[in-house]
């Protein structure tokens, strides 16, 4: 795990103070299965963010409204377009391991969709780090696009890509 010293802690962007290091038994006091995980408090107002494996924070604090617009724009949004994408697409798994592999590349591509039609890096473009505004630019982004839209953009960029590489080493 990173040193806590070395990890900068998010700024809370409602109040603008910053946040304090924490663990998940503050946070989550009815899941003991994350008492362990590192999380990271803003005192004055209450927002909180959760942390990856290193104790990194993996956004921004949220109040009770940023989360819920954050959870909206996964679940009724992000997550029916990565899950549907075999149905949506041209693809035939032959197995389980095969849907799930096209699932997780068709997550990648709508996040990478998202931080394109947004003008955001793919740093940026973490929905983690994303205000109410963002939230709400996001789904509404996403919801008039479908799968298949986003996988022939991938596709163009995926095939400009590999010309412009031939073009260089000719």
């Amino acid at each position: 795990m990173t040193s806590p010293s070395t990890i900068q802690l998010p700024p809370c962007i409602h109040c603008r103070k910053s946040s304090r290091r924490t663990n998940g038994a503050e946070i989550y006091p009815n899941r003991p299965d994350l008492a362990e995980r590192v999380a990271y408090k803003c005192d004055p107002c209450g927002a909180y963010v959760g942390a990856d494996s290193e104790g990194r924070p993996v956004g921004y604090p949220a109040n009770a409204q940023l989360r819920a617009a954050r959870k909206s724009l996964i679940a009724e949004v992000i997550e029916p377009l990565w899950k549907g994408a075999v149905e949506a697409g041209a693809y035939t798994p032959e197995n389980d391991q095969a849907k799930t592999a096209i699932q997780m590349a068709a997550r990648n591509r709508i996040y990478r969709f998202l931080g394109w039609i947004m003008g955001l890096t793919a740093y940026e473009a973490q929905v983690a780090r994303f205000d109410l505004e963002d939230c709400r630019r996001a789904y509404w982004l996403l919801s008039k696009t479908t799968y298949p839209e986003i996988r022939k953009w991938a596709k163009a960029r995926e095939t400009k890509a590999q010309n412009e590489k031939e073009t260089t080493h000719v």
